[in-house]
């Protein structure tokens, strides 16, 4: 086709690829802990359903979508991923129009599942593995802009949907978020999304020897230590993060803070993330990333601290430049450390199995605060149990070792 002339000796299609996945993960948005977070009230309302039973489906919705990472990364090593986006982009928005009419606890576990597969699932992990794929000297980098899309999908949509839901009502606020995103991805990846086998030997930052001979399976890599102490090394943050993103507004809440003013919270979390996100890159190519890794820890338990004893709304943008610098520098280097560990050429399988990790675990994290809450009137303990993560993920990443490849 005419409009991809854009490909030349003189310029890197890849760039191309990693404008459409940061485009990807920004449209991630509506499937995202942040974006639920904002109407987690509605649902506890409307629906007339404790936030323990909200906090269930979420846990059971997000653990079905976790399975779906494993098929979903051996697809993304044997099919177009083109059309896997196409396909996401269109269950993405009927997710979006399930919650708007949705009526019950087990409607809402469904849409959760869809959701979660299609938001934080498929639209983390085909970007992600797409440039980790396109891009090697340049990996971090690459990673930091891509990471831009999650970052400012953070803070423009636990704001847009805010607004929404006091100005249409929390239904139709789900309509329009499902349009806003499917109508912003759909084109861009009908026309700009490439299979692997364009790439060749030719183009810049890209090896195809590489890609063939240095890769290690899935099978093989989950029978290495290596491979368990990354997975430990990175994985606390994942229940964490969405715990207290997913009880952010309530949390809030207790403290006197409004939904709107919570929401705002999530504005200043996505500069934070940018910030972190590129200094993990920067960070990444002159240090181990196992040190990146204990530093994302130690700010991770800060943050746990900081959200525990804070009273004021002053404080509570201290939380979130906290909150997004380490959510940044935990992404980036979780993000870039397994293609430099494995290699690339069976990347998608990789990453399919470990977005179900962090993914389940994930799922698990909204539940143990909900009971701790339901059962005392505050977060405090829960926030208290989570602090004893951190150290463990920290202690994990000595045990690494470096990267071979």
């Amino acid at each position: 086709m005419k409009i991809l002339n854009f490909y030349k000796k003189n310029f890197y299609y890849g760039w191309i690829i990693l404008g459409v996945c940061t485009l990807a993960n920004f449209a991630s948005g509506p499937g995202q802990t942040f974006t639920f977070s904002i109407f987690q009230n509605s649902f506890i309302d409307d629906l007339e359903i404790s936030s323990t039973n909200v906090a269930t489906s979420y846990l059971i919705g997000s653990l079905i979508a976790s399975f779906s990472m494993i098929i979903l990364g051996k697809f993304l090593d044997k099919f177009n991923p083109k059309y896997i986006l196409i396909l996401v982009t269109i269950f993405l928005f009927l997710g979006c129009f399930w919650l708007s009419k949705v009526s019950s606890s087990l409607e809402l576990l469904f849409c959760f599942a869809i959701m979660r597969t299609m938001g934080q699932g498929a639209l983390s992990l085909i970007p992600s593995t797409l440039v980790s794929i396109w891009f090697t000297k340049k990996r971090a980098l690459a990673l930091a802009i891509m990471g831009l899309g999650i970052s400012a999908s953070s803070g423009f949509f636990p704001v847009y949907g805010a607004f929404l839901i006091e100005n249409i009502g929390w239904r139709d606020a789900w309509l329009v978020l499902g349009i806003t995103a499917s109508l912003l991805l759909i084109l861009p990846v009908i026309i700009f999304i490439r299979p692997y086998k364009f790439l060749s030997t030719e183009s810049d930052n890209f090896d195809e020897k590489i890609i063939d001979k240095n890769g290690t399976t899935l099978s093989k890599a989950i029978k290495t230590k290596k491979f368990w102490f990354i997975v430990i090394a990175i994985m606390s943050g994942s229940p964490i993060h969405t715990g207290i993103m997913y009880h952010q507004v309530s949390i809030f809440s207790q403290k006197d803070i409004g939904i709107t003013e919570a929401a705002s919270i999530f504005a200043i979390v996505a500069p934070s993330m940018i910030f972190g996100q590129f200094i993990s890159g920067i960070l990444n190519n002159y240090f181990d990333p196992r040190k990146i890794l204990i530093l994302g820890q130690v700010l991770v338990f800060l943050t746990l601290y900081l959200l525990s004893i804070l009273n004021t709304l002053f404080f509570g943008y201290i939380y979130g430049i906290l909150l997004g610098l380490q959510i940044g520098l935990l992404m980036n280097t979780g993000q870039a450390i397994w293609p430099l560990y494995f290699g690339r050429r069976y990347l998608g399988s990789i990453r399919g199995f470990t977005n179900f990790i962090g993914m389940s675990l994930a799922a698990t994290g909204p539940l143990p605060l909900s009971i701790i809450f339901d059962s005392t009137g505050n977060y405090n303990t829960g926030l208290y149990i989570f602090m004893i993560f951190p150290p463990i993920s920290a202690l994990g990443a000595l045990f690494i070792g470096r990267p071979k490849i």
